[in-house]
């Protein structure tokens, strides 16, 4: 099963000239896989925590502020 949601993974991965696109999707198909692993064998309160942890990694680095803390280093 986990090598088919990296082969999924890697399908979303697509590479322009000089910008890397889809890796942020793919990571997530990677966590809700094994938060569904982890609901079904009954690991409730890890899914659900991880689920969380999720969301508010995904919310943080969508944020334009953390964005342009990004392009200020640079």
């Amino acid at each position: 099963m986990l090598t088919g949601i990296g082969f999924v993974g890697a399908g979303l991965v697509i590479q322009d000239r000089h910008e890397i696109h889809g890796i942020t999707t793919a990571a997530t198909i990677w966590v809700v896989s094994a938060v569904g692993l982890a609901a079904g064998a009954g690991f409730f309160v890890p899914a659900i925590a991880t689920t969380l942890l999720a969301v508010m990694v995904l919310y943080f680095f969508e944020s334009e502020k953390f964005r342009r803390s990004l392009s200020e280093k640079q």
